[in-house]
């Protein structure tokens, strides 16, 4: 064991200052590694961000679950737009509104129901009721 253990060293000793080569290899090499662990280093930094991003929002649902947010009407519209556009092909021809979180919707989505839309609307988070009055003469 010690015999091949001496041979593999000198095998690499010899790679490395070979009088040719060693100095472009021990410069590759020195590249490579360092290359290495920028890519690492780089890794550990976007996970340990993503891991903080989420981290902040599970904190932000706890906090909105406990306690109620104050969200002004322009926000509660936005919110229920955004959550809709996740569930529909177009937006383009509804209408929301929102009043001391009630909402109201008129006219219609592509590609969702009426019932199916009232039923994402309600679990928005501050959402407190629905006024139906979308178009159904196409359903």
């Amino acid at each position: 064991m010690k015999i091949l253990a001496g041979v593999g060293l000198g095998a690499v000793a010899m790679y490395f200052w070979d009088p040719d080569r060693g100095r472009a290899r021990r410069a590759q090499t020195q590249d490579q590694a360092a290359g290495h662990l920028r890519s690492t280093a780089r890794n550990l930094r976007e996970s340990g961000s993503g891991m903080r991003d989420r981290a902040r929002g599970v904190a932000a649902q706890m906090r909105g679950r406990i306690s109620p947010e104050m969200l002004t009407d322009r926000q509660l519209v936005e919110r229920v737009r955004s959550e809709l556009g996740h569930h529909t092909g177009s937006l383009h021809q509804l209408e929301v509104d929102a009043a001391n979180g009630e909402v109201t919707l008129r006219g219609r989505a592509i590609g969702i129901t009426p019932d199916e839309m009232i039923e994402v609307v309600e679990h928005v988070r501050g959402v407190q009721c629905v006024n139906d009055m979308l178009d159904r003469s196409g359903t």
